[in-house]
């Protein structure tokens, strides 16, 4: 079920790395954002909420399209939200006709872009996929 309002941190929109983002990177963010599913986690002192979802997180190059942004546009996106810190690729896909050679690139949302510096930043975090 898709929800009608998404979390966006406040931390976010006034970080370096967001603020150095362009503008069709910075909508396919709020696009990733909207994907995710939450789930509460209790411990001892508070309630957390935890992305149930992150690692498989699908943005298709089709779902681009139909909003407006080019192949190109959409590729370079993904390579400046990784370099900021705000996505990481856990499944490379394979493209081509929806066939069985067909699969779409996952990903995980990353709080790396606190620690982002004008500059991309360079992440290797293996989930095991």
């Amino acid at each position: 079920m898709a929800y009608p309002f998404f979390w966006v941190e406040r931390e976010i929109l006034d970080s370096p790395a967001y603020l150095d983002l362009g503008h069709p990177a910075s909508r396919v963010l709020l696009h990733f954002l909207a994907k995710c599913q939450y789930q509460k986690q209790k411990s001892a002192k508070r309630t957390e909420w935890i992305i149930s979802n992150n690692g498989d997180l699908v943005f298709s190059y089709q779902e681009a399209r139909d909003r407006g942004l080019s192949s190109a546009t959409f590729r370079n996106c993904l390579v400046e939200l990784q370099s900021h810190g705000f996505l990481q690729q856990t499944v490379k896909g394979r493209g081509g006709a929806l066939g069985m050679d067909h699969r779409p690139s996952r990903f995980a949302l990353s709080d790396d872009w606190k620690r982002w510096s004008d500059g991309p930043m360079v992440l290797i975090k293996d989930f095991g996929k």
